[in-house]
């Protein structure tokens, strides 16, 4: 079998969903079934979705048999888009197109030819076997595929990496950056409460796991091993936290009567602003720890 990829776009779903369209060619001249068609997705390197997996539908009855050498069917694969992945393209891609490639698996039954009635062809499916493939490369220009990320919901908020390996070691901090990745989820899905409420469990982590639960002690014991005895910082960054806090608290309580609807608008701000804060925190107690290491 051999594949290449015919299209990629997106599916306007909630939320919206990738589709690679997939042109397959019979290379054999003995007739097959086609049973399953997977496969990942990668770009420039990095794989973007892990799992491919063909719509059943179209692997049922005639549209599954391949009768003769160089039969071509078009299939359209879903997959989960991997934000890290797409992470790991941004920060290497600058301002260059971007090559798609993708490796597919698919399982195949030999169709035995059989002739039950006069001028009737009929196949019967006979031994499993294996294929392993490499599409041929797409090169999608950097206008594309920001397209494609914006279709997906990424170009809403700005995909971000906050130095995770730098602060290894630091719990508080990691369980905070898991929950922006969560709000991040929920904004992209439409969620716009959830986004708020993520946020706020941010916070709450950061300050409370630093502190054993005292989430003024903890705000503290971050923002001076951010900027150590430079009180005017401080005291900015400190009202910054509190603010959102209190952005989160008002805004983002599920419990809330009467509930509080919050915009998309409303959502974008907070995220991104969580987000810019928790990365020049890390970013600046990282580099602090450099340097007393160093």
């Amino acid at each position: 079998m051999r594949c290449q990829i015919a299209n990629i776009y997106v599916q306007t779903t909630q939320p919206p969903k990738l589709t690679v369209t997939l042109d397959a060619t019979h290379v054999d001249s003995k007739p097959v079934f086609l049973t399953s068609l997977t496969g990942r997705l990668i770009a420039n390197g990095h794989v973007i979705i892990e799992h491919l997996v063909v719509d059943s539908q179209s692997l049922r009855g005639v549209e599954a048999l391949f009768r003769q050498k160089d039969e071509r069917r078009s299939f359209n694969l879903y997959g989960a888009v991997s934000l890290r992945g797409v992470e790991a393209v941004e920060r290497t891609r600058g301002t260059e197109d971007v090559r798609i490639t993708s490796d597919f698996t698919s399982v195949m039954l030999e169709a035995i030819e059989g002739r039950p009635k006069p001028n009737e062809h009929t196949f019967l499916a006979g031994q499993p076997f294996w294929n392993q493939v490499w599409a041929q490369d797409r090169v999608y220009s950097r206008s594309d595929w920001l397209k494609l990320l914006s279709a997906l919901g990424f170009g809403e908020v700005e995909i971000f990496e906050l130095p995770r390996a730098s602060l290894a070691d630091d719990p508080p901090f990691l369980a905070a950056i898991e929950h922006l990745r969560d709000a991040e989820t929920a904004f992209r899905q439409h969620q716009f409460d959830t986004t708020l409420f993520k946020c706020r469990k941010a916070v709450e982590a950061m300050g409370k796991h630093a502190a054993n639960g005292n989430l003024k002690k903890g705000f503290e014991l971050a923002l001076g091993e951010a900027f150590g005895d430079d009180q005017v910082r401080i005291g900015v960054f400190d009202g910054m936290l509190k603010a959102l806090s209190e952005l989160d608290h008002t805004l983002g309580r599920h419990e809330q009567y009467p509930p509080v609807k919050v915009t998309r608008q409303e959502a974008e701000f907070a995220l991104s602003a969580h987000v810019r804060l928790f990365g020049l925190l890390t970013t600046t107690i990282a580099e602090r720890r450099k340097r007393r290491e160093a």
